[in-house]
């Protein structure tokens, strides 16, 4: 409920976009165990005109120049280097990963710096497509927003959310 909140850094057009179709109830989440580069299953939100889309994540071109999840490794050499199983298929087999590993896998570094408002500009002018992640509790947002208030701060995920703590804290 924060990464909707007013205060928090998704780019705004997006963050309406989704707030517009919880309230459509049209949204669906659903999760990829392949689209992080790290393994990890990832909780993405369906949204058009994303990566959660399967032809704009396949008319992107594997690239991970942030590299903010790459995989340290020791080569051949001994020497530390680093990969991502996001990055072009050749570079990444080449430093010892395996094709299966790339399978599905997305730049999320990339990717989530676009959904805050920050894609990169590629050569051509093809810009870097945001991905909406969220854990399963999205509609919790429904509380918090009608057709007429399509926002909400912090402070009143906080007072939202205060009751149940108050709760759990009593209780123990």
């Amino acid at each position: 409920v924060f990464a909707l909140c007013n205060e928090s850094g998704m780019e705004s057009g997006l963050k309406r976009k989704v707030l517009k179709q919880v309230i459509e109830n049209n949204i669906r989440v659903f999760t990829s165990p392949t689209i992080s580069p790290t393994g990890f299953p990832f909780k993405i939100v369906s949204i058009a005109g994303t990566a959660s889309e399967a032809e704009v994540y396949e008319s992107r071109a594997r690239i991970c120049d942030l590299g903010f999840l790459r995989n340290i490794f020791k080569d051949e050499n001994g020497n530390i280097n680093y990969r991502c199983s996001a990055e072009p298929f050749n570079d990444y087999i080449r430093k010892g990963g395996k094709l299966e590993d790339t399978a599905g896998r997305t730049c999320l570094c990339c990717n989530l710096t676009a959904s805050a408002g920050f894609p990169q500009i590629r050569s051509g002018g093809y810009i870097e497509p945001p991905l909406v992640t969220s854990g399963d509790d999205l509609f919790a947002i429904r509380e918090l927003i009608t057709p007429v208030k399509m926002n909400y701060s912090a402070e009143d995920v906080v007072n939202y959310l205060l009751p149940e703590l108050k709760t759990i804290c009593l209780s123990n």
